[in-house]
């Protein structure tokens, strides 16, 4: 787990940003001995501050103690008291997301855009080493649940 910093904003109606929070953003798919880089945090092409992001693309460390650091977080800084069946929710809600049928009651869902953010979701979680990965998988579910409809 790597602990890095973000910023949260609001806009108002013209898109300009009226509130802006530093907060702390954790990496579950990473972990303490992995390299921070600095970056400018631009919105409307306007940087509103520095944010630390993971300086690779992957974890040097071992996927079983990520996984280990992401239970061992859940029950001591969230007091999640069932932190296996906290993340397999998450799960669930991810592959339920990517699953969902194509249009929903008020606007059609980009099925692409909704494999990603539920595949970043279970690499943040530590279920996945990557996206691709994870989109992989989730598309292969999705594939077998149309199949199977």
């Amino acid at each position: 787990m790597l602990t890095c910093k973000d910023i949260a904003y609001k806009r108002n109606e013209k898109g300009e940003v009226v509130e802006q929070k530093v907060y702390d953003r954790i990496y579950f798919e990473f972990g303490s001995a992995d390299p921070i880089e600095e970056r400018d945090k631009t919105v409307g092409g306007k940087s509103i501050g520095k944010i630390q992001v993971p300086k690779a693309d992957k974890t040097v460390m071992d996927h079983n103690d990520l996984f280990a650091e992401t239970i061992t977080y859940l029950q001591d800084v969230r007091k999640v008291s069932e932190p296996l069946l906290h993340v397999l929710r998450f799960f669930s809600k991810g592959d339920d997301l990517a699953t969902r049928p194509t249009f929903t009651a008020d606007k059609p869902v980009d099925v692409d855009k909704a494999t990603e953010a539920a595949a970043k979701k279970l690499v943040a979680l530590g279920l996945f080493s990557s996206v691709a990965e994870a989109s992989a998988d989730i598309r292969a579910r999705r594939e077998a649940k149309l199949a199977t409809a």
